[in-house]
């Protein structure tokens, strides 16, 4: 139930200021945890588009792709996610898990 909450209330954030890349973060991760993959990605794209730099995003939107079996753009985007916060240990990913 926590999950499909967030999922509803950053719906709304997202609705109500659709160019703040905050609401949209935070409804792509509601949506990933709830298991919404393709939800999560559309999301962390529109983040990405307004934020290209953020590496939070592009991890996340790398992990989508991996639950969605898109390996090798999930690695591009995890790759991308180190090279621009190389010092963060969210950031060590396991590269290997993207075998398929």
């Amino acid at each position: 139930a926590g999950a499909a909450a967030a999922v509803t209330a950053f719906q709304r954030a997202a609705a109500l200021m659709p160019n703040n890349p905050v609401f949209l973060h935070e409804l792509a991760k509601a949506l990933q945890v709830r298991g919404d993959h393709a939800g999560a990605l559309a999301n962390f794209d529109r983040v990405l588009q307004q934020q290209p730099r953020n590496a939070r995003a592009l991890l996340r939107r790398g992990l989508a792709k991996k639950c969605l079996r898109r390996y090798d753009e999930a690695a591009d985007d995890m790759l991308a996610a180190r090279k621009l916060d190389p010092n963060n240990p969210l950031m060590q990913i396991d590269m290997r898990a993207l075998g398929g």
